[in-house]
């Protein structure tokens, strides 16, 4: 029981210390590029594929938001502007589909998985890092904001850990 225990701890420990970094879409180094084949800009629409490529900075694979643009778009990873789920297999993450319900995305944070949540009336997406008893502590894209309650969530991408 008492390895049980130690185990837990340290799988909650990992998961808890995952920290990717923090991309703004609007940064200067890329708000202007053409997101995927356009016709927006990744300032103006690319809060999904930014924090997708904080998600997948946070394991390790050496991109930005410039670098994760042209390498969906050499993978398949848009439609137009629009972000394509799978084409990230490659770095490790496999998607597992879109969830809606606070119980279910609550379960799949703190399983670990990797969680993309549709905010905003479903207009912005950011990366969930932890859930905290009342919302989630999140990598914002868009917006100098950390944390969204879980009635600000309308449903959630989830992909599996790429990384622990």
């Amino acid at each position: 029981m008492f390895k049980l225990v130690v185990l837990l701890a340290l799988s909650a420990a990992v998961i808890n210390a995952w920290n990717p970094p923090t991309f703004k879409q609007c940064d200067s180094r890329w708000a202007h590029e053409t997101l995927g084949y356009g016709p927006d800009t990744i300032c103006q629409a690319g809060c999904l594929m930014t924090s997708v490529t904080s998600m997948v900075a946070g394991c390790g694979h050496n991109y930005n938001p410039s670098t994760m643009n042209s390498w969906l778009k050499a993978h398949g990873g848009f439609q137009g502007d629009l972000y394509v789920w799978g084409p990230i297999k490659e770095f490790g993450f496999n998607y597992q589909g879109q969830i809606t319900g606070t119980a279910a995305i609550r379960a799949a944070v703190t399983a670990g998985k990797r969680v993309i949540l549709n905010v905003n009336n479903g207009h912005h997406w950011v990366l969930a890092l932890k859930d905290t008893g009342s919302g989630f502590n999140v990598m914002d894209p868009g917006y100098n904001t950390n944390h969204y309650a879980y009635s600000d969530v309308v449903r959630a991408g989830i992909y599996s850990a790429g990384c622990s």
